[in-house]
C-alpha cells in the first residue's frame, strides 16, 4: 500500500470516526431533550403520547410500541376514566404477568438489539406490523420486569449494540420512573373521583367529564345521550332489609350497569340510589336499546342476603340524547340542560308507573 493510500484510508477512518462522534452528539441531545419531556408529562395520557406518537420524530425512529404488565387492570382502569384514545391503539399492548418478559430478558434489565423471533410474538399486538429487529428496553421497579419499550430506528447504521447501549439504558431507567409517577398520580386522582361503595365513579368526576363529552359532540357535530337510573322505592328496601342488604344492590346494580355499556362510556353514581350514564356517539335509538338491556337485566337479577334470603329490585330510567341542533351555545349551558332534560325524563319514568325506560320529550 503506499503513502498516499495509507493516508487516504486513514483520512476515511478518521471521517467516519468524526461522523460518528458528531452523530452521537446529536443523539445525545435529542435523547436528553425527549428525556426531560417525559419527567415532565402531565399526564399517564400524555406520557404514553410522547413515548408512542412524538418518539418518532424527536428521537428518529421507524416505530415504537409499549407493552405493560396489568396484572391488577389498573392502567387499564386509569386510561377508561379518562376515555384515553390509547385503549385502542394496537402499539400499546398490556400483558397478565412479566413471565415471557423474564424469557425475553434473561432477567437482566439491559437494552438489548434482535432479529425479530417468535420470542417477541407477546410484545406486539396483532394489527403491528413486524419489524425485522428492534430494540427491547426493560421497564422496571425494585427490580422487577413492567413492561418493555421496543423501538426501531430510522437510520439503520447506527443501531450496533456498542453506540446506542448506554443512551438506551438511561432512556430505559427514565421511562420506568416516568411511568411509576404518572401511574401513582393517576392512583391519587382516582382516590377523589371513586365511589368507595359501588367502586364506580363520583358525581365529581361526572361533572368533570361531561363538560368534555359535550364539548368533543359539539366540536365533531357528534351525537350522545344521558341515562338517569334510580333504583325504585330504595328507601323501602333499606327499612325492611337493612342499610347492609342495600349495600349490597347498590353494589350490585352498579356491576350491571358497568358490565352493559363499554369501557369508554362514562358510569358514576350521583347520589342515594342514583347512578348517571354518559353514551358517546349514541343516539335516541341506540340509548333506548341499551337503557331496556340495563332495566330488564336489574330486574330479573336476584340479589341474596344472609339474613333475608331473596331480594329483587326494579329501577326507573330517564333518557335525553343530544342531537346537533342543540350544540347552540356555552357549553356548560348546553351540557347541564342535557343533564336536566334526563332528569325530567326520569321523573316522567317514576310518575308513570316506575320500572320503565321514558324519554325526554320537547313538550314537557
Amino acid at each position: 500500500m503506499s503513502i498516499n493510500e495509507e493516508a487516504q484510508e486513514l483520512q476515511s477512518l478518521l471521517d467516519t470516526l468524526l461522523d460518528d462522534v458528531a452523530y452521537n452528539d446529536v443523539t445525545l441531545k435529542n435523547f436528553q431533550a425527549f428525556e426531560l419531556e417525559l419527567m415532565n408529562s402531565s399526564s399517564l395520557n400524555n406520557l404514553i403520547e410522547l413515548l408512542l406518537k412524538d418518539s418518532l420524530l424527536d428521537l428518529d425512529l421507524e416505530f415504537a410500541t409499549l407493552t405493560l404488565v396489568d396484572t391488577e387492570y389498573e392502567i387499564q382502569r386509569h386510561l377508561e376514566r379518562t376515555g384515553s384514545k390509547f385503549l385502542e391503539c394496537p402499539e400499546l399492548k398490556f400483558i397478565d404477568s412479566n413471565e415471557e418478559l423474564e424469557k425475553l430478558y434473561k432477567q437482566k434489565l439491559f437494552p438489548i438489539f434482535q432479529s425479530y423471533n417468535d420470542a417477541h410474538l407477546f410484545l406486539f399486538s396483532s394489527e403491528v406490523n413486524k419489524p425485522d429487529a428492534a430494540w427491547s428496553l426493560p421497564l422496571s421497579r425494585n427490580h422487577h420486569l413492567t413492561g418493555s419499550y421496543n423501538i426501531c430506528k430510522q437510520s439503520g447504521n447506527h443501531t450496533q449494540e456498542d453506540s446506542a447501549t448506554d443512551f438506551l439504558q438511561r432512556l430505559a431507567a427514565v421511562v420506568s420512573v416516568s411511568l411509576e409517577i404518572s401511574i401513582s398520580k393517576e392512583s391519587l386522582k382516582t382516590l377523589g373521583l371513586i365511589d368507595p361503595l359501588t367502586g364506580v365513579n363520583n358525581r365529581r368526576f361526572f361533572d368533570q367529564r361531561l363538560i368534555e363529552e359535550v364539548a368533543s359532540v359539539i366540536r365533531a357535530n357528534d351525537e350522545i345521550s344521558c341515562l338517569f337510573i334510580d333504583i325504585d322505592h330504595f328507601k323501602k328496601v333499606n327499612d325492611n332489609y337493612g342499610h347492609q342488604a342495600g349495600d349490597e344492590i347498590l353494589r350490585g346494580v352498579a356491576q350491571i350497569i358497568r358490565e352493559l355499556v363499554r369501557s369508554t362510556d362514562v358510569v358514576a353514581r350521583y347520589g342515594g340510589e342514583e347512578f348517571i350514564v354518559l353514551l358517546s356517539h349514541k343516539g335516541k335509538k341506540k340509548a333506548a336499546e341499551i337503557g331496556e338491556r340495563i332495566r330488564k337485566t336489574i330486574e330479573e337479577r336476584i340479589f341474596t342476603d344472609p339474613q333475608h334470603g331473596d331480594i329483587k329490585v326494579t329501577t326507573s330510567i330517564g333518557i335525553n340524547s343530544l342531537n346537533t341542533s342543540e350544540h347552540e351555545g356555552e357549553v356548560k349551558d348546553v351540557a347541564s340542560l342535557f343533564v336536566v332534560r334526563a332528569d325530567r325524563a326520569l321523573y316522567q319514568a317514576k310518575n308513570n308507573g316506575r320500572n320503565r325506560i321514558e324519554f325526554y320529550a320537547d313538550n314537557e
